[in-house]
């Protein structure tokens, strides 16, 4: 019940704040602070209100314009975290794989990909060699498009990307 609190409080100072907004993600505006110094006060743990700050600064970037550069670096980035995870699974190593998804999904992708054989693992991590950046959401979001063939018959997924809340790219579905 607290936790409800906590969130109907943050959903208060996000509505009260009328869109205005800081724009570096350090930096917070005087009713943001302000919340986060009661919550401080309130004894909140320091995990959650860490988790506060991020989704204020998921919030204060949701509009982040990139240029062509910084997307350029940043589908390098991913696309070498994507082959990492792949080389991962090709060589049978499900514990390294896995460590490239977002924590919370772990444990499941590790049962799921348990259950398969090296030679399949080796079979899927070919299958997913072609990746697509198709569409950036803010600074925290990044959506790719897996190309696979199958029977001469192409077939499409969706890859997301999701910053967590230390900074670091996670895999969150595909």
């Amino acid at each position: 019940m607290k936790r409800i609190g906590v969130f109907l409080s943050l959903v208060a100072v996000l509505l009260s704040s009328q869109g205005v907004w800081a724009t570096n993600s350090d930096e917070f505006t005087p009713d943001e602070r302000e919340f986060l110094d009661q919550m401080e006060q309130k004894g909140l743990p320091v995990e959650e209100i860490e988790e506060l700050r991020f989704m204020l600064r998921v919030r204060h970037d949701k509009d982040k314009q990139w240029s062509e550069e910084e997307l350029s670096d940043l589908n390098a980035l991913l696309v070498s975290k994507w082959e990492q995870m792949r080389k991962a699974l090709e060589k049978g190593d499900i514990d390294t794989a896995v460590s490239f998804f977002c924590k919370e999904k772990r444990d499941i992708r590790r049962e799921h990909l348990s259950k398969l054989s090296r030679d399949q693992l080796a079979a899927m991590s070919r299958e997913l060699s072609d990746i697509k950046m198709i569409k950036m959401d803010g600074s925290h979001y990044a959506e790719y498009d897996i190309r696979v063939v199958r029977d001469g018959i192409i077939y499409s997924y969706m890859l997301v990307f999701e910053k967590n809340s230390d900074d670091e790219w996670e895999i969150a579905s595909f």
